[in-house]
């Protein structure tokens, strides 16, 4: 009991390099699995394994995984994107946003809400995200 007994609409960006953004969609803790979706709000900076070193010898032979605060942490919600679900999103490389529009359910909340998440330092090793 309490377990989240299903995950949807997460939204992965590919940011450039080995390097990918996904953004987590929410969490549904009722058997209908969706009937009461929750946010999850977070953020993670994936680097891919690389073997673009020298005569194809791996670089970095593992996924890297680096959660991101964001300013969703530590109990400062709400930020970020109202819904995850059914919300259109795409990353602009020039401006290093990920921009999300609308989402909700049918059955629930529906937004019309623009969202931006703003990348800094995403070339190097210690980047940031800011909604």
């Amino acid at each position: 009991g309490g377990a989240p007994l299903g995950s949807q609409s997460p939204h992965i960006f590919w940011i450039g390099g080995d390097r990918l953004l996904g953004v987590a969609g929410g969490y549904s803790p009722d058997v209908v699995g969706g009937a009461a979706l929750h946010p999850l709000r977070e953020v993670y900076l994936l680097d891919l394994p690389s073997s673009s070193g020298t005569a194809g010898v791996a670089t970095r032979p593992d996924l890297v995984v680096k959660r991101l605060d964001c300013g969703t942490a530590g109990g400062r919600l709400p930020h970020g994107h109202p819904s995850m679900n059914g919300a259109a999103s795409d990353f602009d490389p020039i401006r290093r946003c990920i921009y999300f529009f609308g989402g909700g359910a049918p059955h629930s909340d529906v937004h019309n809400a623009c969202s931006a998440l703003c990348l800094e330092g995403w070339e190097g090793d210690d980047p940031r995200a800011t909604w």
